[in-house]
């Protein structure tokens, strides 16, 4: 007969998996900043040991009073037997109680020292033998602690391409032989550009999913969140977009509660309950955007934040200062000359100057080859023509929208549109 599981192993199972969400990216940071880079695998070992351990003792013997610093406490207490065993640097195994190695393994865990290894691991990791998107992979698994499954999830991947990147990285941290950034890393702030590129790739991965059936992978954005605000809190290291960027993200998460019903069908600007932004989140990300915006260079991370602080104080869809976006857009296009930016100047277009106007633009820029035509273009082209009353060809614009597709929510979204006409 099997026996019935004490009634506490659930809640210990469950505490011990939000703890993992929680501290594992950190920890693995701290340890392979003091083991050393080539050292990865080595931390990963230690705290999922330490994990491990945690779920056997709790069940045992109950929760600890704080089960963080116990945590840490085990950590702490394999490294010192790593060291003991294998007997490698940094810690020398015959002297390590007295040695100034040994007082950093003591203060690796606080709150300070983590969020620097953070940093560190973010730059070490933007190194250019990685690609753009083993470099996501990457901060996702050893800075943020994503397991490779919540990986494969968030960016629409197969749980055997995550596995791969992420021992290719590993191979080439090793052939690279490349080491965490020193502490005069944090003077080097133009190094920042491909630290702050792959937190915005993490959190447009986040909001706008081209897969699946939810328009969104909140935990991904929020991720990026806590990462650029880890730069933006460091006076040493933050810049004008640093800053930008942590205003955009919040101005973007504000909007969250109401981008989706509780069908999780996909609402858009003009249909959303403005009463669900988070005004706490609205107002933090406009005081980022005024101070990034102290030095006037308006790069593209400014202009974009711009962009969203115009939405965000819009009272309404009606109120919304479009000929100012319009604007802004226009700015945004001397330095990104984009299809996705043209696209988003010419929606902008629509509603500050008319379907018309927008419509002989599109047509422009389409013989120019500066659009591409897939869903987005659609859905706008389509929206144009139900403007002018030209049903036909806008039913015809939103059914190739549907076939191009591959969001669930989004499709539905086009499907309802078509369903008005």
């Amino acid at each position: 007969m099997q026996q019935e599981q004490p009634p506490y192993h659930f809640e210990t199972q469950k505490l011990v998996s939000h703890l993992y969400r929680q501290w594992y990216g950190k920890m693995v940071t701290s340890l392979a900043r003091y083991f050393g880079l080539q050292q990865l695998e080595l931390a990963e070992d230690i705290v999922q040991e330490a994990f491990e351990s945690a779920i056997k003792h709790w069940e045992q013997k109950g929760m600890p009073d704080q089960p963080v610093n116990w945590l840490f406490k085990v950590c702490k207490n394999k490294a010192i037997n790593t060291l003991r065993k294998k007997r490698f640097e940094p810690l020398p195994a015959e002297s390590f109680l007295n040695t100034r190695e040994q007082v950093k393994l003591e203060t690796l865990f606080l709150d300070n020292e983590i969020e620097d290894s953070q940093l560190r691991m973010i730059v070490a990791c933007c190194h250019s033998a990685f690609s753009v998107k083993n470099q996501l992979i990457f901060v996702l698994r050893h800075v943020a602690g994503l397991t490779v499954r919540q990986i494969a999830r968030g960016l629409l991947m197969t749980e055997e391409a995550v596995a791969k990147s992420i021992v290719r990285s590993k191979q080439l941290i090793r052939e690279k032989n490349l080491s965490f950034p020193d502490p005069d890393y944090l003077k080097v702030k133009e190094n920042l550009h491909e630290v702050h590129l792959i937190i915005y790739l993490l959190f447009n991965e986040g909001y706008s999913s081209t897969d699946g059936d939810s328009i969104m992978r909140e935990e991904l954005c929020f991720e990026a969140i806590r990462l650029i605000k880890l730069v933006a809190d460091n006076e040493k290291l933050k810049t004008a977009d640093s800053l930008a960027l942590f205003s955009l993200f919040l101005l973007h998460a504000a909007r969250f509660p109401a981008r989706e019903d509780i069908e999780k069908k996909l609402i858009d600007l003009e249909t959303q309950d403005r009463r669900l932004w988070d005004q706490d989140m609205i107002a933090l990300g406009q005081q980022y955007f005024r101070e990034s915006i102290q030095e006037k260079n308006y790069t593209k991370y400014q202009v974009e934040a711009a962009i969203a602080y115009e939405h965000a104080q819009a009272l309404s869809f009606e109120e919304t200062d479009w000929a100012s976006i319009c604007e802004l857009y226009e700015y945004l296009l001397q330095s990104d000359p984009g299809a996705a930016v043209y696209l988003n100047w010419l929606i902008a277009l629509f509603y500050s100057k008319g379907p018309l106007v927008a419509y002989e633009k599109l047509q422009e820029l389409d013989s120019k080859g500066c659009l591409v035509q897939n869903q987005y273009y659609f859905s706008l082209l389509g929206k144009m023509y139900m403007a002018m009353d030209d049903t036909t060809l806008a039913a015809s614009c939103f059914r190739q929208a549907i076939e191009l597709t591959t969001s669930l929510p989004e499709k539905k979204y086009i499907e309802r549109l078509l369903a008005t006409l």
